[in-house]
């Protein structure tokens, strides 16, 4: 996200809408009859969302910046619902803990603007720990939710059978036999023949035994890591295989697997509390947007 642009653009929009009114005084929503301006909504954004812009990171067009800037303002009026019911229900911000968010410099500057930063960056911290504590604490997770996880999860995790082989292409199978002796007989290495037929050699390859054909996987089982088959004819030629070595099923850390798992339901469920929590809060609060007080062309959701 191009943090800097839209700050930058949200505050020269607003220098334009401050030739008659300054931007505290730019009431572009009411929460349950409380003005909320847009100053406000500024420095939310500058707390928010600090930063620099993201090195080459395409332009948008102004539509899409819109629409961006749009889904901002949105997501700063559900913010301010959650900040009213961390209020509610008592989550306290220490001035320490919003210096340590700003950092020495900003939270020891003066000034209406100042004092509006660190009055956001204070609702800002109370809505992390409304989410983080209140929330949390009412996450639940069901043992056959994370059984069902672990299991997907492992069907992924745990390495399959397989091999490691060489390939070397030959021109016929006559020509690999021959080669395979030699080999065999010690005359000549199965790195040599192969760096001989290109300079870069033939590079080790991991593969499951599902992915072979039956009839390679027959020429490999009849011999043992080290050793080359006889030439094996597929689809694009004749080859000769050297094992390197056989990979049984792998294993993995099950108390580890079901850790991450339950970690992962957890914030998958405290998300979907949060959006309950916060259809809640819309359904009981009166919110108000002045959308056509905004410094840019509001898009509705969906629009």
């Amino acid at each position: 996200m191009r943090r800097v642009g839209l700050v930058l653009a949200l505050t020269l929009g607003a220098a334009d809408c401050s030739r008659s009114r300054a931007p505290e005084e730019v009431v572009v929503a009411r929460i349950d009859g409380e003005e909320v301006t847009l100053d406000a909504f500024q420095a939310w954004m500058e707390t928010a969302l600090p930063g620099s812009a993201t090195a080459g990171e395409p332009a948008r067009g102004p539509g899409e910046e819109a629409e961006v800037q749009s889904r901002l303002f949105d997501q700063f009026l559900d913010e301010m619902l959650l900040a009213r019911e961390a209020e509610r229900r008592g989550v306290a911000v220490g001035d320490d803990e919003v210096r340590q968010a700003l950092g020495p410099a900003e939270a020891g500057s003066s000034g209406d603007w100042a004092e509006r930063r660190r009055a956001q960056a204070r609702i800002h911290l109370a809505v992390q720990k409304l989410q983080e504590a209140f929330l949390r604490a009412e996450v639940r997770v069901e043992p056959a939710a994370l059984d069902a996880w672990v299991a997907r999860a492992r069907s992924t995790r745990v390495p399959p059978a397989g091999v490691t082989l060489r390939g070397l292409k030959v021109a016929s199978p006559e020509e690999g036999a021959s080669l395979a002796a030699s080999i065999r007989a010690g005359r000549t290495t199965f790195e040599e023949a192969a760096q001989a037929a290109d300079p870069d050699g033939a590079p080790a390859l991991r593969v499951s035994r599902a992915g072979l054909p039956a009839f390679v996987l027959q020429a490999l089982d009849r011999i043992q890591p080290g050793e080359v088959t006889a030439p094996v004819a597929i689809q694009d030629g004749v080859y000769l295989f050297q094992l390197v070595e056989r990979h049984e099923v792998g294993t993995v850390d099950e108390a580890a697997l079901r850790e991450e798992g339950l970690r992962t339901l957890e914030r998958e469920d405290a998300a979907r509390r949060q959006r309950m929590l916060l259809d809640v809060l819309r359904n009981r609060s009166r919110v108000e947007r002045k959308t056509d007080r905004l410094p840019f062309a509001y898009v509705e959701p969906g629009g």
